[in-house]
């Protein structure tokens, strides 16, 4: 029997959020993961969950931890299917915007040791220390633990480029005649004439600081069996204004933030699958939604995040 992990930042905003709320429901249920980690979410979200539960039988399959909402408006859930017989605990980190660290012992299928099971929103935006600290605290908490782990959710940082270098580098393209800032191209020619085509990135990244801290042993899932993620080939990039086209106002931004991390015995868990999901608009909406979508707005999405979904074989 497989153990399968999926990651979603459901997005607090106002967007379409009965709509994209319905859709997400529907496509965690198509999905059918063992854990189901979820971030951005509010009070109104869980009502509306509890509220549901009649009319989506599966969600009956899962034990929840759900946020406290003390420091935030918004928190992390983590769902576990209740055959997994979850022991849930919640510990705050060190943060300025609320951010705690929910995760779960289980017993996976054909009753082999346990595994640690978690998930994470990092701090946002430019808080790279307070970051790197939050890693620490949880590496810790992994290792008084003594488990196999695995760490899922959005943090905040990318795989690829950190935030500042990309935006410097957009903000250098500015002065070109006719340059359209939502052009694939750019970041194609940004990376090309800057002599990096062979060598990428240029400098250490937040990722790299992040590897070290966490080791050797917990493996990036998607780049395990991906590769790195690159302008060339840019399908792991989980917030990407190019591809999820509800983000049109937004600046552009192509990122890898959603990840997912693990650390398990190679002898009884075998990584099969790592992609990126819910990629794909869910209808059309030219008319507006009349709950926060513009009417000029042709296209709604689960949310301004695609989600990562990772599946192992128990060996």
């Amino acid at each position: 029997m497989p153990l399968t992990v999926i990651s979603l930042n459901v997005w607090f905003g106002d967007y379409a959020q009965s709509k994209r709320f319905a859709a997400q429901l529907a496509f965690l249920e198509s999905k059918n993961s063992d854990v189901i980690c979820l971030q951005e979410v509010t009070k109104d979200y869980l009502t509306e969950m509890n509220d549901n539960i009649s009319a989506q039988p599966w969600l009956r399959n899962y034990c929840v931890n759900v946020p406290t909402f003390i420091e935030s408006e918004y928190g992390t859930a983590i769902l576990i299917r209740r055959s997994l017989h979850p022991k849930f605990e919640r510990t705050p980190l060190t943060s300025e915007q609320g951010r705690d660290f929910v995760f779960a012992t289980i017993v996976p299928p054909t009753d082999r040791d346990r595994v640690l099971v978690s998930c994470v929103h990092l701090e946002s935006l430019a808080a790279h220390d307070i970051r790197e600290q939050q890693l620490k605290e949880i590496k810790e908490i992994i290792e008084k633990a003594g488990l196999p782990a695995i760490i899922a959710g959005d943090f905040n940082f990318c795989s690829f480029w950190d935030y500042r270098e990309m935006e410097q580098r957009l903000r250098n393209e500015r002065g070109r005649e006719n340059f359209d800032l939502h052009s694939p191209a750019a970041y194609k020619r940004i990376r090309v004439e800057s002599g990096e085509s062979k060598a990428w990135p240029p400098k250490a990244t937040e990722n790299s600081s992040a590897a070290s801290i966490l080791g050797d042993s917990f493996l990036d899932c998607y780049a395990a069996l991906h590769g790195p993620t690159s302008l060339e080939d840019p399908a792991g990039f989980t917030f990407d204004t190019f591809c999820n086209h509800m983000l049109h106002k937004h600046k552009p931004e192509r990122m890898r933030y959603d990840r997912i991390f693990a650390s398990l015995p190679a002898a009884t868990f075998e990584l099969s699958s790592c992609s990126v999901e819910g990629k794909e608009p869910l209808a059309s909406n030219k008319g507006g939604g009349g709950d926060g979508t513009p009417k000029k707005e042709p296209l709604v999405y689960l949310s301004d995040h695609f989600a990562v979904q990772a599946t192992w074989k128990l060996l």
